[in-house]
């Protein structure tokens, strides 16, 4: 880092120590947390969010799924949220080949504060045995990005 570049990180860090500006943090803005995903079942029949399947065979179910976001800044940065998601097909006797689950959705949010946020998405359910949800938050200024993969718990529509 440059003599100039200190003297400037300096003054900042000064003119927050004077003015009272207690969380110097307010200044950085490429700081921020991918803090959890959840995965439920949305009931698009009575249009509430279950924990488990209510239909062997997938009927009436989307996927929700939400990734929290956490800012480490009150300053406003705006960010990409793309999920993944990927399940191997099979070949099934009653119904024939199932085929591979892919998906991939993005939705862009604007944040103004350091509070959490859940960023929802709601997703076709899946007719494979296991399907992983990778999501990926990248912050549109820095380019830096988070990456978090997960297998999900639901999925599997048992066809006899």
């Amino acid at each position: 880092m440059s003599i100039f570049r200190k003297r400037i990180a300096a003054a900042v860090l000064s003119f927050a120590f004077i003015f009272g500006i207690g969380d110097v943090a307010v200044f950085v803005k490429g700081n921020f947390t991918l803090k959890d995903i959840k995965v439920r079942i949305f009931d698009n029949t009575k249009n509430i969010l279950i924990d488990k399947e209510t239909d062997d065979y997938g009927l009436g179910m989307d996927i929700f799924l939400s990734v929290l976001i956490y800012q480490e800044t009150d300053l406003e940065n705006v960010y990409t949220v793309t999920v993944e998601g990927f399940g191997k097909g099979r070949d099934n006797e009653a119904e024939g080949t199932v085929e591979d689950y892919k998906i991939k959705e993005s939705r862009e949010i604007k944040l103004y504060t350091r509070d959490p946020i859940y960023i929802p998405f709601i997703l076709k359910y899946p007719c494979t045995e296991e399907t992983n949800y990778t999501v990926t938050v990248t912050q549109k200024d820095t380019g830096k990005k988070l990456t978090k993969t997960i297998k999900s718990p639901h999925g599997f529509c048992y066809f006899n």
